[in-house]
């Protein structure tokens, strides 16, 4: 597993004091990593908060990706990880604002 040791390069500073994430005003080349232990509300946030402001933003969920195998949301299908994260390499060579929704394992 790789590990980013330096975050600064990502940090973009605040816009507002009105907004509390100005980068979902953003119109190109928006990547979010919404990165926790399941359950945490990542997959929540997205549907709540992040496509409320970005109408053309795609989600790359490992769960969505599980479900199209196994058509049952509380089971894993073994492989949807990665497959999920070939997907999301793809897309990112497009420039299009994406949301990675993952646990991080």
């Amino acid at each position: 597993m790789s590990i980013i040791l330096n975050f600064e390069s990502f940090l973009i500073g605040e816009n507002s004091k009105n907004s509390p994430i100005p980068e979902l005003f953003e119109e190109d080349n928006l990547g979010i990593i919404l990165l926790g232990i399941p359950g945490s509300g990542k997959s929540t946030f997205s549907k709540n908060i992040i496509s409320k402001y970005q109408k053309n933003i795609k989600f790359f969920s490992t769960d969505d990706v599980s479900f199209k195998f196994t058509k049952d949301s509380s089971k894993y299908h073994t492989g949807s990880s990665d497959l999920n994260r070939k997907y999301l390499l793809n897309y990112i060579k497009s420039g299009q604002n994406f949301v990675y929704d993952t646990t991080g394992s």
